[in-house]
């Protein structure tokens, strides 16, 4: 059934990929409503070319009928919002999706925690929604830092193995994004705080990879035993990256308490220290 629905949404993203200039206009001009020849205007194409994906852009739009005019804005519903999210993470361009009006108001009026457990199955085994309303606070204070993430590119075209891929990448460019978080830190127990979320983090991202790996398509032409020892040498491989990954973070970490005069304590640097999932990896 996962895989089915993986299939699935990756389907709806390869349909949604002739689009993209337009849903881009959608997120940066929400929640004003476009007519076609504004959205024309803007993705700078002819009322024609946005006449040919007519079916496409009203399939994520909530419409307005007057007598002549159409006017259009993307909806709101967490569906249509991790779908998006998805095809700009494939895209690459996942920082100009998060800096968004669209994401930003999005954000701001949504129960997170809920649609981030809904979103991301893995999410809620890891997070509490303080937990999230503290990696709220802190992204908000860091979110230019995300343009970084802008450069993550892959000219895989087969779309579950470029998220394979990517995993990697984002991974990568989120060490780098870790070492100038601003991290709200004056005391112990902050530091513990933030230790904490790491470590989470970190667990969330592996099992997320995990998922990913279980349910690429490439598998399917593999004999179990190559299968079993594909996948063994990828969580390896997984595991491997993204402790060097979050271990940038920690340098980040343990370089503040340092400025705060706060004590890091050398057994702070293991990951796993803070906090370890309870349920079965």
């Amino acid at each position: 059934m996962v895989l089915m629905q993986s299939q699935d949404m990756t389907s709806d993203l390869e349909e949604l990929k002739p689009i993209m200039k337009y849903i881009e206009v959608f997120i940066n001009e929400y929640p004003n409503p476009l007519l076609s020849k504004e959205l024309a205007e803007k993705a700078a194409v002819s009322r024609a070319a946005v006449s040919k994906q007519k079916r496409k852009i009203r399939s994520l739009c909530n419409i307005d009928e007057f007598v002549y005019n159409t006017r259009m804005v993307l909806k709101s519903d967490s569906s249509t919002f991790t779908k998006i999210a998805m095809l700009f993470l494939l895209e690459g361009k996942l920082a100009k999706f998060l800096l968004s009006p669209y994401t930003l108001r999005m954000i701001a009026r949504a129960k997170v925690h809920g649609e981030l457990s809904r979103s991301i199955e893995e999410y809620s085994k890891h997070f509490t929604k303080q937990d999230t309303e503290n990696m709220i606070t802190i992204a908000f204070r860091s979110l230019g830092k995300l343009k970084v993430m802008n450069s993550i590119m892959t000219r895989v075209r087969d779309p579950q193995q470029r998220v394979m891929l990517l995993s990697f990448q984002y991974a990568q460019a989120f060490g780098d994004f870790l070492n100038n978080l601003y991290l709200p830190m004056n005391n112990d127990k902050d530091l513990e705080l933030i230790l904490t979320l790491r470590d989470k983090l970190f667990y969330l991202a592996r099992d997320v990879c995990q998922r990913l790996v279980r349910n690429a398509s490439i598998l399917t032409a593999l004999s179990d035993s190559e299968k079993k020892r594909y996948v063994e040498v990828y969580f390896q491989t997984i595991d491997f990256y993204l402790r060097e990954f979050f271990d940038s973070g920690t340098r980040h970490i343990s370089q503040i308490a340092d400025k705060k005069r706060i004590q890091f304590n050398s057994s702070y640097v293991e990951i796993g220290n803070f906090y370890q999932p309870q349920h079965p990896q």
